[in-house]
Formats: C-alpha cells, sequence, structure tokens
C-alpha cells in the first residue's frame, strides 16, 4: 500500500487541477451564465457578484494550474480547499431552501442543477485536497524538482 499512496496523491493533484482548471475556463467562456447561477445563489450581496464572477474563475484556473505542475502545491490544496469549502455550504445552504437552481460549476449550457450528488462530490474533493496538503510532496511535482525534498514513501 505505502507503494501506491504517492501514486494516488498524485491522481488527486492531477485530478484537482484538470477539473479546477477546466471549470474556471469555462467559467468564463459561458460568463454571463455563470453570473447568472451565482446571483441566484443570493448568498453574496448584488454588486459583489461582478467582482466574484471575475475573480473565482481566475483563481481556480491559478490552483489548478499550480495543483497539475505539483508547484506550490500545500498552498494550491489549501486553497482549492477553502473554495470546496464555501461551494459545500453553498449548495448545503441551496438544498435545505430546496430552490432548483444551476449549480454553476462548469457552464457548459446543459443546465446543472444543485443536488446532493454535487455536494458529496465536493466533499470528496475537499479530502483530497487535505491529504494534498497534509503530503504535498507527489510524484512528477515542481516541488519536488526545485526543493528536492523527500517523497511520502521516504523515511528518516
Amino acid at each position: 500500500m505505502q507503494t501506491l499512496f504517492p501514486w494516488l496523491l498524485l491522481l488527486f493533484r492531477l485530478g484537482l487541477g484538470a477539473l479546477f482548471i477546466w471549470s474556471g475556463i469555462a467559467k468564463y467562456q459561458h460568463f454571463d451564465a455563470f453570473l447568472s447561477a451565482v446571483y441566484d445563489y443570493e448568498l453574496i450581496p448584488v454588486w459583489m457578484v461582478t467582482f466574484f464572477g471575475y475573480m473565482l474563475p481566475g483563481v481556480e484556473i491559478l490552483c489548478g494550474a499550480y495543483l497539475a505542475l505539483g508547484l506550490f502545491t500545500r498552498w494550491a490544496a489549501s486553497t482549492t480547499g477553502f473554495l470546496l469549502l464555501l461551494f459545500i455550504v453553498a449548495l448545503f445552504l441551496v438544498l435545505m431552501r430546496g430552490e432548483p437552481i444551476d449549480c454553476g460549476c462548469f457552464m457548459g449550457g446543459n443546465n446543472d442543477p444543485v443536488t446532493w450528488k454535487k455536494w458529496w462530490e465536493d466533499v470528496a474533493m475537499l479530502l483530497a485536497c487535505t491529504a494534498l496538503v497534509r503530503w504535498p510532496n507527489t510524484p512528477l511535482s515542481l516541488d519536488q524538482l526545485l526543493n528536492k525534498l523527500p517523497s511520502p514513501t521516504d523515511t528518516n
């Protein structure tokens, strides 16, 4: 199991990285639909919707790129985890209100509703981020190359 663990962490890192890059780009590509989804959550003041709409996809792309490269992995996983925690709370509040709104996750124009399945997916991604915060030194990472950091299987 110990020999598979670093590769599982690599899978987490690359999977989260790709997902967040894709999500951020999709939000910019369908910006008006994304702003509408943010507004529908009714969790931030109307005057902040546009600012949040520009900021969130950029942060997602930045964190996703850092995760994909394995650069500043602990910071990227922490920030991504924080975003996921916000998403989990937002999804939960919408589910408790029982409002059928678009989740605003990937904005592919397919009207993707908020569901408990999405909530659990975000919880699973938060757990993956937590693992990467705890063990950021994964195979094939720039962090390890630049800092010559030990891998999770190295013993001291």
